[in-house]
């Protein structure tokens, strides 16, 4: 019974937040709408949801954000800071340095001065799509080339495309070999926020074959 009323709480606030964040409501305002002490509150949201309040409206907010920002206006980066109910545009620049780990400038421009090399290899699976940046490898796909290229435009619609082979590309083709002890190190150009790529950091440090909880 306890459990069925904690969820029920939870899921509460996770819709008044998302209905409110433009608000930016406090701690105490949303443990108030569950009926919670603001302590007591903290520690059944961050269990549940595994992440704290304050980050999932974080969240919420720059999902928003990066919304308006797409569109192109000159003020966008204004209009997403107020859309999303911050104070300054420094508070908006913040959010997405701590969590994106880009500028909104940076994530407005789409890939602009960013410069994506491609190209179609033979696999034991078929033609694979393969594109790198100077970070690492940012797709593989099996889906036609064609396909994969808008894909990838789509999502860097200012970035400079080449279609030209590389080392990294050709590494990562390794992937298919069945040998595992003489897979190269392969970077990855990982498109996530900071709470994922810490996810995947701890992740990484697992032992191949080990189990973790």
């Amino acid at each position: 019974m306890s459990t069925e009323r904690d969820y029920q709480r939870i899921a509460q606030a996770i819709e008044y937040i998302n209905k409110n964040f433009t608000q930016q409501p406090s701690l105490a305002e949303i443990a108030a709408q569950v009926h919670l002490s603001p302590a007591h509150f903290q520690r059944l949201f961050s269990q549940w949801a595994g992440t704290s309040p304050k980050k999932f409206l974080q969240y919420t907010s720059l999902a928003y954000a990066k919304q308006v920002l797409q569109h192109s206006s000159q003020n966008a980066i204004l209009e997403a800071t107020y859309a999303t109910g911050l104070s300054s545009s420094s508070r908006l620049h913040d959010l997405f340095i701590q969590i994106e780990g880009m500028s909104p400038a940076e994530y407005q421009q789409g890939g602009k001065q960013l410069t994506i090399k491609h190209w179609v290899y033979e696999t034991p699976f078929g033609a694979a799509f393969i594109a790198s940046t100077a970070k690492g490898i940012c797709a593989l796909s099996f889906d036609s080339s064609t396909l994969a290229l808008q894909q990838l435009q789509t999502q860097f619609p200012n970035a400079d495309f080449q279609q030209i082979q590389e080392i990294k590309q050709q590494q990562a083709l390794a992937i298919f070999i069945q040998n595992e002890a003489n897979l190269p190190q392969l970077k990855l150009h990982l498109k996530a926020s900071e709470f994922q790529l810490k996810v995947w950091e701890s992740l990484l440090k697992i032992p191949q074959g080990a189990l973790c909880s």
